[in-house]
């Protein structure tokens, strides 16, 4: 996965992210590293499970689609797809902070999909939520890019 970091504000460029930020940053890339994982491996129950500890029981997603997942849908979704694509990859990049407080960061990157040479992108703002442990996401949205 090909990752660069920026924030959202061009004048904190230099500032260094705190401790909650990075560890919110690094639960992007390692989310969407299993996600690929189990979409392009039929062998992925382990993955699989790791991914799923990510997700709030409360998670909500409005897909590029449009429509809302809940929790239950989205493991369903993860689930009937696990190997399904084996070249899938994902690339993440430009990474920006939103907003941070002691237990929420929100996020916004863009995120690269390949499937079997078809590109699309979207743009993500993600809720997740921090606990002494892990990180735990409550809320995404996802905006399709339109192709150039």
């Amino acid at each position: 996965m090909s990752t660069t970091l920026t924030q959202s504000h061009p004048e904190t460029l230099s500032m260094p992210l705190s401790v909650t930020a990075q560890r919110a940053v690094q639960s992007v890339i390692d989310l969407h590293d299993l996600i690929q994982t189990v979409f392009s491996s039929a062998d992925s129950e382990q993955q699989l499970q790791q991914l799923l500890q990510y997700f709030s029981a409360d998670y909500e997603m409005i897909g590029v689609s449009g429509k809302l997942l809940q929790t239950t849908q989205l493991q369903a979704l993860f689930t009937q797809n696990m190997g399904s694509m084996p070249d899938f990859k994902i690339e993440i990049d430009d990474i920006a902070v939103i907003f941070e407080s002691d237990t929420r960061v929100m996020l916004r990157y863009r995120e690269q999909q390949d499937k079997q040479g078809s590109i699309t992108q979207r743009l993500s703002t993600a809720l997740i939520e921090m606990d002494a442990e892990r990180c735990v996401w409550r809320f995404l949205h996802e905006t399709s890019i339109p192709s150039v």
